[in-house]
């Protein structure tokens, strides 16, 4: 088992979730906040949630000090087709000279 620094960099944070390793509520969020400018953490906890609850993406586990997440494999592969989708419009919509990002997504 690997053991997780809990003071790890954003892309420490990517790279486990990446490979199935456990990261904890605080990494997630300031990962959030790097990448998306979404890092409040009741956006993180309201994500968390339905990731857990509804869809199945994360599972819980729970450690001798706090709870960590980690990507399942369904999570793993449905954010694989999400990002190649994206990506995919975003690369058509350049043609266009159009401009869009996750901001730009949420502010519409």
């Amino acid at each position: 088992m690997k053991i997780i620094c809990t003071v790890a960099g954003v892309e420490d944070v990517v790279d486990n979730a990446r490979i199935g390793v456990p990261v904890c509520f605080r990494a997630i969020s300031e990962c959030m906040g790097v990448y998306f400018h979404r890092g409040s953490p009741e956006l993180v906890h309201i994500g968390l949630a339905l990731a857990v609850s509804c869809l199945g993406y994360v599972e819980v586990r729970k450690g001798p000090y706090r709870i960590k997440y980690v990507l399942t494999l369904m999570g793993t592969i449905d954010s694989g087709i999400y990002l190649a989708l994206f990506n995919t419009l975003l690369s058509e919509l350049d043609k266009y000279d159009i401009k869009l990002s996750p901001e730009t997504v949420h502010a519409s």
